[in-house]
């Protein structure tokens, strides 16, 4: 028998990330978070929000990599 997930509404995804609902809606836009319209509402299932949660808001990881070996590469050659 399958397991159901837990939902979180809007409401408790913007409390539980001290998110307003302009960046909540932004993150579902640019797909940074999964989310789904149940009823005409939003829903986050807990595993995406968990995810969401790790990764961070901000940019891809790859990106983040890019910019540190960037840095990394400038500092060493600076006197």
């Amino acid at each position: 028998m399958p397991t159901i997930e837990k939902m979180y509404t809007l409401t408790e995804v913007i409390a539980r990330l001290n998110l307003d609902r302009r960046t909540f809606y932004r993150y579902i836009e640019n797909e940074q978070l999964k989310a789904v319209k149940i009823g005409g509402k939003w829903a986050v299932k807990e595993s995406d929000l968990l995810e969401f949660m790790e990764k961070g808001s901000n940019r891809p990881a790859d990106t983040i990599t890019a910019k540190s070996q960037e840095q990394t590469t400038l500092e060493a050659t600076l006197p």
